[in-house]
């Protein structure tokens, strides 16, 4: 089924058909010195153009009438348009919304709670590798951490920045450091 014939198609037809016989007749009238000096290119090339606008009025209004039929023959006959019934009840009903929501959000739940062992169990692998590392550098006597806070010594007492022994200025705030 086509959709409900507008008003506002009709209005367009004749809208459009109105401007082109107005055109036809000013572009005409204005054009007449065209074609008087033998220039029959400009003379009719532009009431020619008010010409396709009526033609495409009349189909506009032969594409309404046709809707227009189709839509009164189904109003007499009573065949509903379910689809567009069912669309319009399924948009309005603020439960079917809901429910689709709710479907959501179970089936993110679902997924969530079928993939979880997996990331629990890589979480774990992951923990006990860098466990086993920290293990692995203390018993070698290297440990990172000590060694990364001996190469700073101290911090900037005006800004709080973390120093190099070698520095006699803040590199942030440039303030002189006393030794």
């Amino acid at each position: 089924m086509e959709n409900k014939p507008s008003l506002f198609n009709l209005l367009g037809a004749i809208l459009m058909m109105l401007i082109g016989i107005l055109w036809t007749y000013v572009s005409y009238i204005k054009t007449l010195h065209f074609r008087e000096s033998g220039n029959i290119i400009m003379g009719y090339i532009f009431p020619l153009l008010g010409f396709i606008f009526v033609l495409m009025g009349i189909f506009m209004l032969n594409f309404f009438i046709k809707s227009y039929k189709i839509y009164r023959e189904d109003k007499k006959q009573g065949t509903p348009d379910y689809f567009e019934d069912q669309v319009h009840s399924y948009r309005k009903d603020p439960s079917n919304m809901d429910r689709i929501r709710r479907q959501k959000l179970d089936k993110n739940y679902e997924d969530m709670s079928k993939n979880l062992p997996y990331f629990k169990e890589k979480f774990h692998a992951l923990m006990s590798d860098v466990h086993r590392e920290d293990t692995e550098d203390t018993e070698n006597g290297e440990n990172t951490e000590t060694s990364e806070r001996s190469k700073f010594f101290k911090y900037c007492p005006f800004c709080g920045e973390t120093l190099e022994k070698n520095y006699n200025y803040c590199p942030q705030c440039g303030e002189k450091l006393q030794k």
